[in-house]
Parts: C-alpha cells; structure tokens; sequence
C-alpha cells in the first residue's frame, strides 16, 4: 500500500499509517519519516487504519519522537487505535512517558 503523504503550509506533513505496522510493513514508513524530518517538517502519524502493530512500530515511534524533538520539530500520533496502545503494552513502554514532547491522542 502506497502511504499518503500529505504536506501543509505549517511546516509539517501528515502521513497515513497502513494497516500493517509490524516489521513487515513499515520500512516505506521509516524512510518518508527520515526524509521528511530531514527537510526541516514536523510529522502528524494518522493511525486510524492500523489493524496489527508490534515492537518495530513502538522502537519506531520512539526514535522518530526522538528524532524530532532533537531537531525542534513537532510530531503527533492521531487517531491510536487500540492495537498501537497494545503493543506499546506489550513492549513495557508508557506513553506519553516514553515519548516526551510528543502529541499521542486515540
């Protein structure tokens, strides 16, 4: 599946998760984060569709929260359906503790 990418006026793009967050979907995901933290936008992640999530999607989040908040960027988690929260759950992570600085709404 394609990811929408959408980019705003306000210096931060908006990107579509799949439904497949595990380590089988989310390469695509980690590159157009990279490039788009690495042209100075913030991130908005819209998780609404996603259906399976594992740690490589939790290690993800952590390191692109990480990621922007060291380069002053914002980044939000919007729309976190219950397979995120569980596998952050299953991962021993606390959020929003584990990601400072960034926006993590279901």
């Amino acid at each position: 599946m394609a990811n929408d990418v959408t980019h705003s006026v306000a210096t931060s793009a908006s990107i579509a998760l799949p439904t497949d967050c595990t380590i089988r979907g989310i390469a695509e995901i980690v590159t157009s984060s990279r490039n788009t933290l690495a042209s100075g936008q913030g991130l908005t992640f819209d998780c609404s569709a996603v259906e399976t999530a594992d740690i490589t999607f939790v290690q993800f989040a952590v390191s692109a929260s990480r990621s922007a908040a060291a380069s002053g960027l914002p980044i939000a988690f919007e729309s976190v359906p219950e397979p995120v929260l569980a596998a952050f759950a299953r991962a021993g992570v606390t959020v929003p503790d584990a990601l400072p600085g960034t926006t993590f709404r279901s």
